[in-house]
């Protein structure tokens, strides 16, 4: 099973080494806090994405 995994790797691997990443290409987390009639205030995370 390990051995099919590696070569599921490889093949992925050599598929995405020419893959054109766009540099305005963002990802951050960020605090998020939310007000909400029905839950009130809620905090947590935000995952965001910009391109």
């Amino acid at each position: 099973m390990f051995y099919i995994l590696q070569i599921v790797d490889a093949h992925v691997d050599a598929h995405l080494k020419e893959f054109d990443l766009n540099p305005k290409l963002q990802v951050r987390i960020e605090p998020m806090m939310e007000n909400s009639l029905q839950f009130g205030r809620t905090r947590g995370m935000a995952l965001i994405f910009k391109f």
